[in-house]
């Protein structure tokens, strides 16, 4: 009689629930009718109309478009703010964006969300548990609805640099995972032994897709996102004189006279493969190594191989590329054989990768350290000439400094011809070491916030490197490595792009020299870990605000769903306590 009361109880309390849901959900919504004139929104407007609700009447005629922001309220502190979620707050006039500020309550949003989440778990543990693909499927209905009515954050994409889409995937994710642990270990421990072993065990096809995609990625990024600035570096050339970094552009502009036909269709192309290579060698050393459960959270952390496919990093496309795929090669032949065509390929890459961006030394230095500490076997005479050439390279770029005319000639006779580019490029090319060293410490010391944001990158992506052991193994080595990056910290503030080449580095050095097989498969605490370390956190490729320290971590701070996932996390370590909570939930 008492588990009927429960179960009748909890089924009561769902109804109750999914009511009140669709009752605010019709609040929040408001499709009645209005011709309210954006241009006649006042304050005594607010908090009456819903943006559908306005008339932007002009918006075609005189290429306007609107911005939506967050106006953030508090329900607790501000109990009649409830009547103003989701609705307009202010509209300023502009052009050619208009400010719109929409009142959205992240807290409330929150435990709507996560209420909802919680009772349909127990509600399907009590009466449907072994119907898990149905819960999978109800689940994710109701957050994408969620997400899609009651969030501003999602709505408006006010930060879409920042704002991490990947979560709502997360939480539905490791919902079913928690789902089949209380329902169905054996289908749980099926699912996750099927993804090591797919990992564990890719084949050259799963490379190649993998690849394709993540490039595909990138060449999404750079049109919506990056392509200004990606453009104007690779169309740098030697037409006007010798200038750094502009072998490539020299090449292109042999081969095609138009522009805009090298802008957006050849270097789209260009970025497409450099970053589909560079993924392909990192899977295939990847493939090619000893694998445990730390493998997995350094081969999926957001400073490796998913880098380039989050937009907070607009960080496709740059010119470092040349030497990581030239890095990786050099690391492959250490435990491959070789022959001279080889050895020929990666000097002529190197040349290329050096007079396209003076950055690409770092390959040379990290070699030299791999050599004299042993760590991995290098060919000695394929250093000393990679070494040489960076010393004919080093006099080269001291003795001939760039000239105002060259910038000049390259800002108004290639920049200003390219649709929507500048001459900004131009202007940090005038710059010599010494003025990007100081331009780059007076950006970081007059913002507190870069060594704490990127410090903060710094030590998670170090965690499975720690928690393995290899890090104390090769304390060395990571010292040494770390030194060798650091002027460029100093030379310029793309911090991120900096972390990504050192962490390339010693993930991929840390698959070719890791001796530890398999001791533990993943478990359903392994899993979870693996999941938020992959999607809870991203790293700007530079130039950090305020803002990033928001949104440090990609979660809501009243997201208590990610906290509950990291209790169970560790109280599911121990078997009896798994069965404690079916005893709990269970009705």
């Amino acid at each position: 009689m008492v588990n009927i009361t429960k179960k009748n109880l909890l089924s009561i309390v769902l109804i109750a629930y999914f009511l009140i849901y669709i009752f605010f959900a019709s609040f929040v919504t408001n499709f009645a009718k209005s011709d309210l004139d954006y241009k006649n929104f006042s304050t005594e407007n607010s908090c009456t109309y819903t943006i559908n609700q306005i008339n932007f009447y002009d918006f075609d005629e005189a290429d306007k478009s609107y911005q939506i922001y967050k106006y953030h309220t508090n329900f607790i502190k501000d109990p009649q703010s409830i009547k103003c979620l989701n609705k307009i707050q202010l509209i300023e006039d502009g052009w050619p964006v208009i400010r719109v500020e929409v009142s959205g309550d992240s807290l409330l949003f929150q435990i709507i969300k996560n209420t909802g989440f919680i009772l349909l778990f127990l509600f399907f543990v009590n009466f449907f548990s072994y119907r898990y693909k149905f819960f999978l499927i109800v689940i994710t209905l109701f957050n994408l609805i969620t997400y899609r009515i009651f969030s501003i954050d999602f709505i408006s994409e006010e930060f879409k640099f920042l704002y991490s889409y990947e979560i709502i995937f997360s939480e539905i994710l490791i919902t079913y995972l928690i789902f089949l642990m209380q329902t169905n270990n054996d289908y749980l421990r099926k699912t996750i032994n099927s993804f090591q072993e797919f990992i564990s065990k890719l084949d050259n096809k799963s490379i190649f897709f993998i690849s394709g995609l993540i490039g595909t990625r990138a060449i999404y990024i750079f049109f919506n996102y990056s392509y200004a600035n990606n453009i104007a570096e690779w169309l740098i050339n030697y037409n006007f004189g010798f200038v750094r970094r502009g072998l490539v552009g020299s090449f292109l502009l042999t081969f095609f006279n138009d522009l805009n036909f090298i802008s957006y269709t050849i270097i789209p192309i260009l970025i497409f493969f450099l970053h589909f290579f560079i993924i392909y060698i990192s899977l295939k050393i990847f493939q090619e190594s000893n694998k445990n459960i730390y493998s997995f959270f350094v081969l999926f952390s957001p400073l490796y191989i998913l880098y380039p496919i989050f937009n907070v990093s607009k960080g496709v496309g740059n010119k470092e590329l040349l030497g990581i795929i030239c890095f990786l090669l050099i690391l492959r032949s250490s435990v491959k054989e070789i022959d001279l065509k080889y050895n020929f390929f990666i000097v002529v890459l190197y040349v290329v990768s050096i007079l396209s961006h003076e950055v690409n030394l770092f390959t040379v230095v990290l070699l030299t350290i791999l050599f004299f500490l042993k760590k991995i076997e290098i060919d000695f005479k394929l250093l000393l000439v990679l070494i040489s050439i960076s010393i004919i390279f080093i006099g080269v770029y001291f003795q001939y400094p760039i000239s105002p005319e060259i910038t000049d000639s390259l800002c108004n006779e290639i920049y200003m011809v390219v649709e929507n580019l500048d001459c900004t490029k131009a202007y940090y090319l005038q710059q010599d070491s010494l003025g990007s060293f100081y331009s780059s410490v007076n950006r970081i010391f007059e913002d507190s916030n870069y060594l704490f944001v990127f410090g903060v990158y710094f030590v998670i992506a170090l965690i499975p490197f720690l928690f393995s052991g290899w890090l104390k193994e090769n304390i060395k080595l990571f010292t040494f490595s770390l030194f060798a990056i650091l002027p460029l910290f100093f030379i310029a503030i793309d911090w991120g792009r900096w972390l990504h080449i050192i962490f390339v580095a010693i993930s991929s050095i840390y698959f070719i020299s890791n001796s530890n097989s398999f001791e533990k498969s993943l478990n359903i605490g392994s899993a979870i870990l693996l999941i938020l370390y992959t999607t809870l956190w991203r790293v700007p490729q530079c130039c950090v605000e305020e803002i990033n320290i928001v949104y440090l971590l990609r979660f809501n701070k009243f997201n208590y769903l990610i906290y509950l996932f990291l209790i169970y996390t560790f109280i599911s370590r121990k078997k009896e306590n798994v069965n404690k909570i079916n005893e709990f939930i269970k009705f």
